[in-house]
C-alpha cells in the first residue's frame, strides 16, 4: 500500500531535530494515528541509530601513498 501522507516528507526532519516545537507536535500526533507513517518512522530511526553507532576509522599513516600506488599499478595495467 502506498502511502502518500503529507507527513512522510516530515519524518526524517523530525528525527534530526530540524522540525519547529509547533510543527514537531503536530508530526507527533499524526504518528500516534498513522501506522504507515509511524511503520516509515520507526524504520528511519533504526538506520539512524545504526549509523550513530558507527565507529570512526582512522586512516593508517600512509594511507594515501599506498592508495595512491595501487591507482597507478591499475593505470599501469
Amino acid at each position: 500500500m502506498k502511502n502518500n501522507c503529507h507527513v512522510k516528507a516530515l519524518i526524517s526532519p523530525l528525527i534530526d531535530g530540524e522540525l519547529s516545537p509547533q510543527k514537531r507536535e503536530s508530526v507527533l500526533r499524526h504518528l500516534a494515528g498513522c501506522a504507515l507513517c509511524r511503520q516509515e518512522y520507526e524504520a528511519l530511526k533504526s538506520v539512524d541509530k545504526l549509523l550513530l553507532d558507527v565507529q570512526a576509522v582512522e586512516p593508517s599513516m600512509d594511507f594515501s601513498r599506498q592508495f595512491w600506488k595501487k591507482v597507478d599499478a591499475e593505470a599501469a595495467k
